[in-house]
This record gives structure tokens, sequence and C-alpha cells, in this order.
């Protein structure tokens, strides 16, 4: 894994875009970030891009400061031959958060993400929210 300083994404943006694309398919929580809001966010410099060679497998992160607490969160896990890739890079992640200084790794995943993750130690957390995410199917349609 290495890592890619966020000032020079334009020279991968091209090639990271489709994954980005593919990530968010299919998601139906508003708050799940689209391919654009991660290369504004990336071009902003507020993310951190790990990468491995070649590029078909990348975890996009950043940290999070809150009062005396640190906490290293995933936004985006895209690419190919996912699970290929997923434990070496939790690897380099874990080892990033603690030398930064991190109290722990948040990942907001799909579901298949999820199963992967939770065989690298992680748990399902039921945070406090104030809006829930529902959907009701009307006959027979799956256009959701």
């Amino acid at each position: 894994m290495i890592l890619v300083p966020t000032k020079d994404i334009h020279i991968i943006e091209d090639y990271i875009k489709p994954f980005l694309v593919k990530s968010s398919e299919d998601v139906m929580s508003h708050n799940y970030e689209t391919a654009d809001d991660c290369l504004y966010k990336l071009k902003k410099g507020s993310f951190l891009l790990f990468s491995s060679i070649p590029m078909e497998f990348f975890v996009i992160v950043f940290l999070e400061i809150k009062e005396n607490t640190k906490r290293l969160w995933v936004s985006k896990i895209a690419g190919k031959n996912y699970h290929k890739h997923i434990e070496d890079a939790f690897k380099t992640l874990e080892l990033f958060a603690k030398t930064t200084g991190c109290s722990d790794i948040v990942v907001y995943a799909r579901i298949g993400t999820t199963k992967e993750l939770f065989k690298l130690g992680f748990e399902e957390v039921k945070f406090k929210k104030k809006h829930i995410t529902v959907i009701k199917v009307i006959g027979d349609s799956t256009d959701y």
C-alpha cells in the first residue's frame, strides 16, 4: 500500500472515478458520498488515498479530530480484486491510525464489505442517529 498526496489527485482522477462511481451504485442512504463528492474532498486535501500497485484497489480515509479524540474514518473502499487486497489495506490503515494517535477506525460500508471487515475484527456499532433511512416498495417494483 502506498500513500498518494491528495494535491496530486488530478494525475489519477480519470482512472479512479469509475471505481468510485461503482462503489456508490445501488446505495440508498442519502449520507453515502458520491464519486464527485470524494474527488472534490480529495482535491481540497481533506482525505488521504491509499492505493495498491497496480492501481486496482484503493481506500479513501480522513482524520477526524473532535475535542481530544482522533478517529480514522474510511469513506470509500473500491477497486478490482477486492478480496486480494483488503487485509493488507487494513493492516496498513491500522498502523497509520496508531501512528497518528487515533482511538479507532470507523468504516461506513456496504453489506458485502462489512462481511469482510468482520473477519478482520471490526464490529457493528449502533450510533445514536436523528434520521433513519426507510423504504416501502409499492407493488412489484424493484426500482428504488
